[in-house]
């Protein structure tokens, strides 16, 4: 049935339903419902868990409904069938965290939202197969951006279109039938009158006939007295001034959320040719390629000796730090006060350098005329590079787990903290390996990133880190 349903009263029908979903996300996400009039009906994570579960079952009801179930995409592209799976179950998985137990901290209740949006927004991408190479690949930034920002507002407006867009087969009689303007208009009017003559005809036969009845039995004539009652209190001042002072400010405030969702959902479903393919942008790039070999060298050289030397001061300082004479306790050793700043500039180090090596990294991949793992001497540098990056990953993981986390005990900012440092680590890890081998090291990396922050996030802060 759904099959056969034109397009343009599908897309209105998704375009109605989009209205209530972004009032749901708007009103119990973004509003602090404690003091609002819903509060009783959902707390705000409540809310936002009905939320998440709508979208889900939103976006693939409308990628169903075009013909782009889940079943045809795993027949066509078997990797955007898994990946789409995965995605939803991570966007649901997070909101139940957040459900369960609410922010973990005010730090990390940034972190958590902010994952949250953005898996929603590459879920959709994955569903909808605009992803640059067809699956999460290198390209994974460029198709962050387009999820995030191209897609849903080059449709900004297309809820609009859907709305007020007539049906093809209205449009196919209209010229078939080839009237004048003027005689439609008249026609309009004529049908438009009759219709409204027949709503005063069944008032004025209806209510003659209930006034009769209720002089007939009382039972009746009550009934009728509460009915208006009733429809007088719906229709009052003071019921249309709360809903308008309540409910209708909500409302207004949603809807360019709800043409933002509207425009990344129906837009990435229906019009993929404005996504950019990997062949197209690899050979766009191809006109950036300007930076010879020993460009890379030299500045891949000095970054390397940089890294050397920094290393080692950092370690000769952490070695006299936590050096003492005879069997004196590390506790001892190292003071709550020292263990911290040791802990927080170890992990600023790491996140500075490992985003500075990624850069370099994609620098040369963008600019440099031959690839950096093609040519002998800059693999080599790259390669030294990235174990410096790992070798402050080490340090920086000791810093933080043995000097500040061991002794200190654990924190929901130690503990994003430490999983930051790990999954820095396998990233450096993880290119290494992709330098002189093939295979997804980019789909490896993030599905492993997302994965194991959602686990993070169902985990329970309070009974881990010993509150009350």
């Amino acid at each position: 049935m759904v099959k056969t349903m034109d397009r343009t009263t599908i897309d209105r029908a998704a375009a109605l339903l989009s209205y209530p979903i972004a009032y749901i996300y708007f009103y119990w996400f973004m509003m602090n419902v404690d003091f609002a009039p819903h509060a009783k009906l959902l707390t705000q994570w409540q809310g936002h868990f009905l939320f998440s579960v709508l979208f889900v079952l939103a976006v693939e009801g409308y990628a169903a409904a075009v013909g782009r179930s889940l079943l045809s995409v795993k027949t066509q592209k078997p990797p955007l069938f898994y990946e789409s799976i995965c995605l939803a179950a991570l966007v649901l998985l997070q909101s139940l965290a957040l459900l369960l137990y609410g922010p973990h901290d005010s730090l990390l209740a940034v972190v958590q939202v902010l994952f949250w949006h953005f898996t929603c927004i590459y879920y959709v991408c994955a569903r909808a197969g605009i992803l640059t190479s067809g699956r999460t690949g290198v390209f994974f930034l460029w198709d962050a951006v387009n999820g995030t920002i191209v897609v849903p507002f080059g449709h900004f407006f297309l809820r609009l279109i859907c709305l007020f867009r007539r049906e093809k087969k209205a449009e196919a009689a209209s010229a078939a039938t080839a009237e004048p303007k003027s005689i439609l208009t008249v026609e309009k009017f004529r049908k438009a009158a009759v219709f409204c003559l027949t709503l005063v005809l069944v008032r004025i036969v209806c209510g003659l006939a209930w006034e009769e009845l209720a002089g007939a039995s009382d039972a009746f004539g009550q009934l009728g007295v509460k009915m208006s009652d009733f429809w007088a209190g719906i229709l009052s001042v003071e019921i249309v001034s709360g809903f308008m002072a309540e409910y209708f400010p909500y409302f207004v405030l949603s809807i360019p959320i709800g043409a933002y969702l509207f425009g990344l959902v129906v837009g990435g479903l229906s019009d993929r040719r404005a996504m950019p393919q990997e062949q197209k942008l690899r050979e766009g790039l191809g006109h950036f390629r300007i930076l010879p070999a020993y460009s890379a060298c030299l500045i891949l050289g000095s970054l390397l000796a940089v890294y050397l030397l920094f290393f080692g001061v950092q370690t000769a300082e952490l070695i006299g730090a936590i050096s003492g004479k005879g069997s004196t306790p590390l506790r001892e050793l190292v003071s709550a006060m020292d263990a911290c700043k040791y802990a927080v500039s170890g992990f600023w180090q790491l996140v500075r350098v490992i985003l500075l090596n990624f850069v370099v990294l994609l620098g040369f991949t963008v600019f440099s005329k031959v690839p950096l793992w093609e040519n002998k001497y800059t693999r080599i540098l790259i390669d030294l590079i990235f174990v410096c990056a790992a070798a402050f990953a080490v340090l920086a993981g000791y810093k933080l787990f043995v000097l500040y986390f061991y002794l200190y005990g654990p924190t929901p900012r130690r503990i994003l903290s430490g999983w930051m440092v790990v999954m820095q680590l396998f990233w450096c890890i993880l290119t290494l390996i992709r330098f002189h081998r093939t295979f997804p090291a980019v789909k490896i990396g993030v599905y492993t990133g997302a994965i194991s922050f959602t686990a993070l996030m169902l985990l329970d802060f309070d009974a881990i880190c010993g509150y009350v």
